[in-house]
């Protein structure tokens, strides 16, 4: 098996295990790779670096589909649960989705931007589960092919004896949210890019992206750039 497969398949086990077996501190680290932070300007081409900085608009903005808050990348789940009342069956847990969107972005810090793909790229974004009845959630489960489900939650009577509960969250980049990028530096030309061009002028500008099979990465955990945030 090539090397590069390797890899992206012990990266993809460690982010299963790890939130069992580690500190949050040790999981920061691993989503760090050992890098310390790099200045976007310092960046060399062709180079494995981790850049810190906020997010910045780069092209329209996504909605995201049960909050409704205006983002450039969201992940959505929405669990549900139901129980027959009747006969004590219970249906194990379904989660519709995830149901991933997004658009490129910008990362900023104190010395320049670099443009980061949504697609491909491995999201580590803080959650905070919901429970109960949210209005975002019914036109999330309608969309997604479970208008069934939606139906029952908005029923006052369960004529089948079916019990439904749901739980939800979203996963979101939105402006100016601080992040931890680590990933391979390329240098292009702004002229290529026009929304790159009007931001910062003509002249070389950074992208962010994978290598050898293995996908840049974004964190958005308070552990992975707390020490390193730049200010302002």
């Amino acid at each position: 098996m090539p090397m590069s497969k390797v890899l992206a398949f012990l990266d993809r086990v460690a982010d299963r295990v790890a939130p069992f077996l580690l500190s949050e501190g040790k999981r920061a680290s691993i989503r760090r790779g050992g890098l310390p932070r790099t200045l976007i300007a310092d960046v060399r081409d062709g180079e494995l670096v981790r850049i810190v900085g906020h997010v910045r608009r780069l092209r329209d903005a996504v909605r995201a589909p049960i909050s409704g808050k205006l983002c450039f990348y969201y992940q959505a789940h929405v669990v549900v649960w139901e129980s027959h009342d009747a006969t004590g069956e219970k249906i194990s847990p379904r989660d519709v989705g995830p149901a991933p969107d997004g658009r490129d972005f910008f990362v900023e810090d104190e010395s320049g931007v670099a443009t980061i793909s949504t697609l491909g790229t491995q999201m580590e974004l803080p959650v905070s589960w919901q429970d109960g009845f949210h209005p975002g959630v019914i036109q999330y489960l309608e969309t997604n092919g479970r208008r069934d489900v939606a139906e029952r939650l908005l029923s006052t009577k369960n004529l089948d004896f079916v019990m439904t509960k749901v739980r939800h969250c979203e996963k979101l980049v939105s402006e100016g949210m601080p992040v931890s990028v680590r990933g391979w530096g390329r240098w292009t030309s702004s002229a290529t890019d026009p929304a790159t061009a009007a931001l910062r002028g003509a002249g070389k500008h950074l992208v962010i992206e994978g290598s050898g099979g293995r996908p840049p990465l974004v964190s958005g955990h308070l552990a992975d750039w707390i020490e390193e945030y730049p200010r302002g």
